[in-house]
């Protein structure tokens, strides 16, 4: 999160956008699951279906759209409230104004990331002086995103993936079905998703992409698990700012 700048309205998100508890190592995940299993009362054997995504180390955004129409696009902030840096959004090829398709809600938060991607970052960098420059994609990122003057950021090849659901008035089975309508609405999502529902899965798909991680164009700084049912999602809440339903590793 950032601290709040008298520079952009503020907005309260109808869901509150929370961080994410680390794992640094098989045992943290394992624990994980058993802390899911225990808190359902479930037994060893339960399976339970995790969405595998990497973590890109970009900036936090929630898009608030209402009967398809693109309203406000909001940093994380404090969690609870964020900027609305919509004008800068606006020139951001990846995000729509307007959902077209079917299955549209009347209201939904889709969550994601702004990110540059690296090759991006080094011409961005390149452009501009040495006290200006970035220390990294994701600073530069952000320092593009909340730019006063759209014209800056327009010149920034900003790019967006979506990886949460906030508020929908639309009820979602499963984040596989909602990432499906993103899908049909042509919003951008991770090209390295896998279903898995067993620890030696879950880090099999970790040393896979940890192996490819500098063939891919942008930063990433981890791997997510997501418990892949709302329901269940719903019932395991959250402890002080952290989901129990998901994890970083």
């Amino acid at each position: 999160g950032t601290k709040l700048s008298n520079k952009f309205e503020k907005i309260e998100h109808k869901v509150k956008m929370l961080s994410l508890a680390n794992a640094f190592n098989k045992k943290d995940l394992e624990d994980f699951i058993e802390r899911i299993k225990k808190f359902l009362n479930k037994a060893p054997n339960y399976k339970i279906n995790f969405i595998s995504e990497p973590k890109i180390d970009g900036l936090s955004l929630n898009l608030y759209y209402k009967r398809g129409r693109l309203i406000s696009a909001t940093t994380r902030g404090d969690g609870s409230i964020g900027e609305n840096v919509i004008k800068n959004i606006y020139n951001v090829k990846d995000i729509p104004k307007k959902l077209i398709g079917s299955n549209i809600p009347k209201e939904i938060e889709i969550r994601g990331e702004i990110y540059l991607e690296k090759k991006d970052f080094l011409i961005l960098n390149s452009k501009l002086e040495d006290k200006e420059k970035f220390s990294n994609p994701r600073n530069a990122a952000a320092g593009s995103l909340r730019q006063l003057d759209p014209n800056i950021t327009k010149k920034r090849p900003l790019k967006f993936i979506a990886h949460g659901l906030g508020y929908s008035n639309k009820k979602y089975l499963s984040i596989e079905d909602f990432y499906s309508d993103l899908s049909l609405w042509k919003i951008p999502l991770s090209k390295m998703i896998e279903k898995v529902n067993a620890i030696n899965l879950m880090y099999d798909f970790y040393k896979k992409i940890e192996n490819s991680r500098s063939k891919i164009s942008y930063d990433i700084d981890g791997i997510v698990y997501k418990v892949n049912n709302y329901d269940i999602q719903n019932r395991l809440g959250f402890v002080g700012k952290n989901p129990r339903w998901a994890i970083a590793l």
